[in-house]
């Protein structure tokens, strides 16, 4: 799991967005080229570019 520190957002399969702010949990799924699955907490799921979680997200124990 990860929380947010910076907002970002992610698209949906309905390209849809998700608005993800500093202290939303996510939990990572598999990678599809540079995009990672994202089950943001209490929002839904979401791609991100894996370069976002890296720079926008801490790990959380």
């Amino acid at each position: 799991m990860f929380v947010c520190n910076k907002h970002c957002v992610a698209k949906t399969d309905h390209l849809e967005t998700i608005q993800i702010v500093p202290g939303d949990i996510i939990s990572v799924g598999k990678s599809i080229r540079n995009k990672v699955r994202v089950l943001v907490a209490n929002k839904g799921i979401g791609y991100l570019d894996s370069a976002l979680i890296e720079t926008h997200f801490k790990h959380h124990d």
